[in-house]
Parts: structure tokens; C-alpha cells; sequence
């Protein structure tokens, strides 16, 4: 029980940290690198669910040249495993590195 009580307060802190709206998640008042990172994110996150699933990755994929890898990138990014990439995740796979 505590576990779940603490991943809701988790869910909670990051919709006030990162609140969505119809433009995916904000980008205001964050440092460049941190602006490029979710501008990389909400990219990917076509549909402005503020996930990324298989089908987006695999568009934005072919589309940097990585359709290949697509599969293998999601797998790793999505780390819990529920068929979605959380901006989370997305910020620890090799998905979320910035130049």
C-alpha cells in the first residue's frame, strides 16, 4: 500500500511540475537544456497524451532515420512496462539525450 500511495504522490508532483495542455508539456521556466528535452519529448508525442506509444516512436523514428531500431528503443525506454513511454522514462533512455 505504501507504494502505490507514494507513486500517486509521484503522479501528482509531476502534473504540478509539468502541467498538460493542448500544447503537450510546458516548457516555461526550465533550463535550455531541459526546454530541448521536452521539446525532443512532445515531438515524439504526437497525439499530446503526454505519453509516447509505439506508433508515434515508430513515425518520429523513420522519420531521424532510426525505423530499425524502433522496437529495441521502446522496450528499453519503457521501463515499467505498460506500452507507453512517460516523459520519465523518456528522460532516462538514450531517447531523452540532448545536443
Amino acid at each position: 500500500m505504501k507504494a502505490s500511495v507514494v507513486c500517486l504522490l509521484f503522479a501528482i508532483l509531476l502534473m504540478c511540475v509539468f502541467p498538460k495542455g493542448n500544447e503537450g508539456y510546458k516548457t516555461k521556466n526550465t533550463g535550455k537544456e531541459e526546454r530541448k528535452r521536452l521539446n525532443k519529448f512532445n515531438a515524439y508525442d504526437t497525439d499530446r497524451d503526454g505519453v509516447i506509444d509505439i506508433q508515434e516512436l515508430r513515425i518520429k523514428a523513420s522519420q531521424e532515420g532510426l525505423g530499425e531500431n524502433t522496437d529495441f528503443l521502446f522496450e528499453n525506454a519503457d521501463k515499467d512496462e505498460n506500452g507507453q513511454i512517460s516523459y520519465e522514462e523518456f528522460k532516462q533512455s538514450s531517447l531523452g539525450i540532448v545536443e
